[in-house]
């Protein structure tokens, strides 16, 4: 694929990104503040309404219709032993989910969020009727020896990611949840973090799924290896060799997570992280699009060493601090219900004026 496609693709996106309100964000700081209460008292929960209230352009915050959309995909580089489990887990994960029986799809039916599961990358077939199959390849390919994906096939799977931002719009969904499933993803999330940190490796790598202190060791060593023989040392910046980075050493359902995050910009539709793998994907859309940003939310900080780092880089700041680390999704959904409680005040709690109180004033 010629450069010239993917910078036209990457700029045509910045160029049709939707502004946010500015006008919006004052109006609902505003409403905030005149409700019988401490200001700021919600913490985190009144900048992530204000945001929304920007994103949607309107003070009159909605966030019903949700959806949760969990990209699943397989990693090539699970070859190397960086994993405790095989992909036929991933196909065997996704028809839980297709189910409803996972811990998720629980916990987002409590909430009232639909849930889409899409095949972006599975290699083994999954046959359930509730999954959307868009698959662009059967696994990725093992980053150790070569790209994991193809040019082409990465602006596919981002391409996959934007669909979903777009139908989701069409749908009359408010607000979008992000959620993955892939054996071996971590390993991706680790590499692009440590990368596009310019982080060593020890730094970002966790334990994944579980991992003993040899599987530990054998994964930061691999992930070396791999970044060195893609030529990714420092910090990787600029949205060409973000691309490439995302190509060599990513997956199909890490770049349509990138892809949703770039959605949200060109839809107006607010996105709500999950863990490691959604936020080193976000900052992988961040670096290669940086009018996505502001639609961007934090849900929580998990346990996986590169969070905290990610997190800061894309100047969130995460509600939930739980030591999370279950994926799917999970922690997304949390913060989601907790930000309905804090609308729950924005809209139904009393004003100072109705309580004939004098209201609280800004001093510093």
């Amino acid at each position: 694929m010629s450069h010239s496609v993917f910078r036209q693709k990457i700029d045509g996106w910045q160029a049709a990104a939707l502004p946010v309100s500015e006008q919006a964000y004052r109006e609902a700081a505003e409403r905030l503040d005149r409700i019988a209460k401490p200001l700021d008292s919600l913490g985190l929960f009144e900048e992530q309404l204000k945001r929304i209230a920007a994103i949607q352009k309107s003070a009159g915050i909605k966030l019903t219709p949700a959806r949760l959309t969990v990209f699943c995909g397989d990693h090539g580089i699970i070859e190397e032993g960086v994993s405790q489990s095989d992909s036929s887990i991933s196909r065997l994960v996704a028809e839980s989910m297709a189910r409803g029986g996972s811990s998720v799809c629980r916990m987002a039916a409590r909430e009232g969020v639909d849930v889409h599961i899409v095949d972006v990358g599975l290699k083994e077939v999954c046959m359930h009727p509730a999954v959307i199959c868009d698959n662009v390849r059967r696994g990725s390919r093992n980053f150790l020896h070569e790209a994991a994906m193809s040019e082409e096939e990465t602006l596919m799977a981002l391409d996959a990611g934007i669909r979903q931002a777009r139908e989701a719009k069409e749908g009359g969904i408010r607000i979008l949840l992000t959620g993955e499933m892939g054996i071996g993803n971590t390993s991706s999330s680790s590499a692009l973090a440590a990368a596009l940190l310019g982080q060593d490796v020890k730094a970002v790598t966790g334990r994944g799924a579980g991992l003993d202190d040899a599987g530990l060791k054998r994964k930061i060593e691999v992930i070396e290896r791999a970044l060195d023989r893609h030529s990714f040392t420092g910090k990787t910046e600029g949205k060409e060799e973000v691309f490439r980075l995302l190509s060599c050493v990513g997956g199909y359902e890490l770049a349509a997570l990138s892809g949703l995050c770039i959605g949200g910009a060109l839809y107006g539709i607010p996105v709500i992280l999950d863990g490691l793998i959604t936020a080193a994907a976000a900052l992988t859309a961040v670096r290669m699009v940086p009018a996505c940003t502001p639609c961007l939310l934090a849900s929580h900080q998990g346990k996986e060493l590169a969070m905290e780092a990610l997190l800061k880089e894309l100047k969130l700041e995460a509600p939930i601090r739980a030591g999370l680390a279950l994926g799917e999704g999970t922690g997304a959904v949390m913060g989601y219900s907790l930000l309905r409680d804090a609308l729950a005040v924005y809209e139904e709690a009393a004003p100072f004026s109705e309580l004939d109180m004098k209201a609280y004033k800004r001093l510093c």
